[in-house]
């Protein structure tokens, strides 16, 4: 994960005062911010002498964190668990016995643990999709909950919200809603939570061309099965398709595939060169994709 490929989310410093913003920022992922507390953030890095916004750090600007409740499966906030969590640690923390008895398995997993979140901040930059990195090191902290939290009325109240909490998050869930009922997943057909409209558009055009081998031109973080799933078939056999233009380490697969049309995501691009073959920019899509022939 943290290799040389991937240097871009790694920090690329160890200042002291940058990482705290970091974790401050990783924090927040987890509570239903609005502009002003994104705000108050950069203004208070700023009184430290930090940019909030420092390439180094964050991998995207402070103003791509979610605002409110968001129940994206990509940024999906784990509220209730993270209040439990804080409230769970001040009171481990502040135990007499945790500094006057000897040191035990229990003590060692909880601090290993609570190490294991501050090495997460210090070694990856800030990302508004962190919530999804961070699933092993929730997963680790039920145990800690479970540990901390046995007076049984309060075990039921967790319970109850808890419950309420994922509920919510599975009945407005952004990309799979089951309420409101017109765009619930019942309502609304396959496709649309597969493919964006500019990727059935150019399937549309495409299906018009005698075009068998596509190239594809996407970023990191974008999705490639919904191109293989919607264009590998058509109406005149199967398509082959391969990404193409790699620059990352992937690029040594490259068998000589060249492309009887380009799908990119970049349509400031006006033409592509593949192995002398010139492949100029003729469709631009809604998404910001264009096709190049």
């Amino acid at each position: 994960m943290l290799g040389t490929a991937n240097n871009d989310i790694a920090t690329q410093g160890k200042a002291f005062k940058p990482l705290i913003i970091v974790g401050v920022k990783d924090l927040l992922n987890h509570f239903p911010v609005n502009a002003r507390i994104k705000q108050m953030v950069i203004s208070g890095a700023g009184k430290l002498g930090v940019d909030a916004n420092d390439p180094k750090y964050s991998y995207t600007p402070t103003s791509r964190m979610p605002e409110g409740f968001y129940f994206d499966e990509d940024n999906v906030q784990n509220f209730p668990h993270t209040l439990l969590i804080i409230l769970a640690t001040l009171y481990f923390l502040s135990r007499k016995s945790l500094y006057t008895s000897r040191l035990n398995y229990y003590k060692l997993f909880v601090l290993t643990l609570l190490a294991g979140s501050v090495l997460f901040c210090v070694l990856l930059k800030w990302q508004p999709w962190a919530n999804r990195l961070e699933t092993s090191l929730f997963m680790l902290f039920c145990v800690f909950l479970a540990k901390e939290i046995t007076t049984r009325w309060i075990q039921y109240t967790i319970l109850i919200l808890t419950i309420a909490f994922s509920t919510t998050a599975l009945l407005l869930s952004t990309r799979h809603p089951l309420l409101p009922l017109k765009k619930s997943i019942f309502q609304r057909p396959y496709d649309s939570f597969i493919y964006s409209k500019a990727l059935l558009q150019c399937q549309s055009i495409l299906d018009q061309k005698p075009y068998t081998k596509i190239g594809i031109i996407i970023g990191g973080d974008s999705w490639d099965y919904p191109y293989y799933k919607l264009l590998s078939r058509w109406k005149g056999g199967t398509r082959t398709l391969e990404h193409v233009m790699v620059s990352n380490i992937s690029s040594k697969y490259d068998k000589g595939f060249i492309p009887d049309a380009i799908i990119s995501i970049d349509s400031t691009k006006t033409q592509y060169i593949i192995k002398g073959h010139i492949y100029a920019r003729t469709m631009v899509f809604s998404d910001g994709s264009a096709l190049f022939e």
